[in-house]
Order: C-alpha cells, then structure tokens, then sequence
C-alpha cells in the first residue's frame, strides 16, 4: 500500500511540474507566435525523455524519505525544499493564465466565447490550483512550525 501511494505521490509532482512547464509555454506561444516552432521541438524533448524525470524524482523522494526521518535542528530537509519549489512553481505558473485570460476578454462578444466562456475555464482553473496550494502550503508551515517547537531545545 505504502509503494503505491508513494508512486502516486511522484507521479503528482512530476504532472506539477508538467503542468508548470505546459502554462510557460502558453503564454509565451500566445504572446510570442514566431517562437511556437522553438518551444513546440522542446515539449517533444521532455516527452521523448520524461521517464528520466520520473526517475529523476523517484531518486529524489526516496532519498528524502530516508533523510527526512533524521532530526533536522531548522526543520528544512531538502525533501521539504523540493516539495516547497514545487508547490511555489505550480501556483506561479497558474498566475500566468492570468495576461491570457484578460486578452480573450476582448473576444468575448464572439457567439463561440459566449458558448465556451473560455475566461471563466481558465478563472476558475486559476482560483482551484491557487486555493489548493495555499492550503497545503500553510498546512506544510504549519507542521514545519510544530516539528521545530518540537525538536528545539530549551535553554535554563
């Protein structure tokens, strides 16, 4: 039970940080047309090479798992440091959507976006990603904050 959970875990963070990458290169398609041809060869790349990413990650957390039952005196193990990068790239690239979704307002009189209302897709996309994150980001502090009351000694 406890291997596939764990490769459950892997195989979230490495679509966060697909996810991530995929919103990158939107907004830059979107703004910048003439580089699509640029980015759509490097998506082709990470595709032919992703299981390298999951080995990459899976490496990863599995030494996180057996150096993060040590003590830390601060608290921050670099599997808490890889799980925060992940968490701040995540809720960064979602704020990307944001130029976009204000660009296709203007188009909003056209009967397919009156249809689709592609703007609240990507608003709500936003909003869920963003709520999600925050949460298990206080929830990460939070427990980060207890380990440290926890595990710091008392000077008499």
């Amino acid at each position: 039970m406890f291997i596939i959970l764990f490769q459950l875990y892997v195989i979230v963070q490495v679509l966060h940080i697909l996810i991530s990458l995929l919103a990158i290169q939107r907004v830059l398609i979107y703004f910048f047309q003439l580089i699509e041809k640029h980015l759509v060869a490097v998506q082709n790349k990470i595709l032919d090479n992703i299981r390298y990413l999951y080995i990459a990650f899976l490496g990863f957390d599995i030494l996180g798992v057996f150096y993060g039952f040590k003590c830390v005196p601060c608290g921050f193990t670099p599997f808490v440091g890889m799980c925060f990068f992940c968490n701040i790239l995540l809720l960064s690239s979602s704020f990307l959507y944001i130029p976009i979704m204000t660009s296709i307002r203007k188009y909003s009189y056209m009967p397919t976006a009156q249809k689709y209302r592609p703007e609240l897709y990507i608003f709500l996309q936003t909003c869920f990603i963003v709520a999600s994150k925050l949460v298990c980001l206080i929830k990460q502090t939070f427990l980060t904050r207890k380990k440290l009351q926890v595990y710091t000694p008392i000077l008499i």
